[in-house]
């Protein structure tokens, strides 16, 4: 029995087609990809594991750099915090102001203390000699030099919503009974320097 099979044929590769650089925009080429090249790092094998320890190694560090830049910026807020921690007196004689940071988190102004905060509502305490009601303002310490102040009074809401005449168009932005400030501090000994965005500066002296 005899197999007969057709003798094999050389295929042809079809030539890269030739093209006229008039046909591409101004500035441009053909270029032939059997004419690029791509360089390969020629990496010996014993090297590789030694590469992929040095990478492992650095990502381990940065890691572990990340975690220790938090844990300090922490201990930082933790102290500055402990260090706010008191009743303060204005240095001021002519001003009676005092602020009294709790360790439960919150902060109680007195007097004219209350001008760092450029509230609306702390203008309404002011206008009819109001206090605002205990433990109604909170404060957190953001960083080495910024306290952020944030109060809730919308207990006082109501009691302006009372007086409304039944269908009246006058609203109440209750936003603003829920404000918030950060005020710069700077404590140096038993004295302590309060700023605020609007330009107001006190100092008051730790007392007790």
């Amino acid at each position: 029995m005899s197999v007969w099979s057709k003798p094999n044929r050389a295929v042809k590769v079809p030539a890269e087609p030739e093209h006229d650089g008039r046909e591409l925009p101004e500035g441009s080429a053909w270029v032939r990809l059997s004419d690029v090249t791509v360089p390969v790092p020629n990496i010996k094998p014993e090297e590789r594991n030694d590469h992929l320890i040095e990478e492992q190694v650095m990502r381990c560090f940065n890691l572990f750099g990340g975690m220790l830049l938090l844990v300090l910026a922490s201990c930082s807020n933790q102290m500055a915090r402990s260090e706010l921690i008191g009743f303060w007196e204005s240095m001021d004689g002519k001003k009676a102001a005092s602020m009294e940071f709790l360790a439960d988190g919150t902060v109680i102004f007195g007097g004219t203390a209350g001008d760092l905060l450029d509230w609306k509502v702390m203008k309404l305490f002011r206008d009819f000699n109001l206090k605002p009601a205990l433990n109604s303002m909170t404060f957190k310490v953001l960083d080495k030099e910024h306290v952020e102040i944030q109060a809730d009074f919308s207990s006082l809401i109501e009691g302006l919503s009372a007086g409304a005449k039944p269908g009246s168009k006058s609203r109440i932005n209750v936003a603003e009974f829920r404000p918030r400030g950060i005020l710069v501090f700077a404590i140096s000994g038993d004295e302590l320097t309060l700023s605020s965005a609007n330009g107001q500066l006190l100092k008051f002296r730790r007392s007790g």
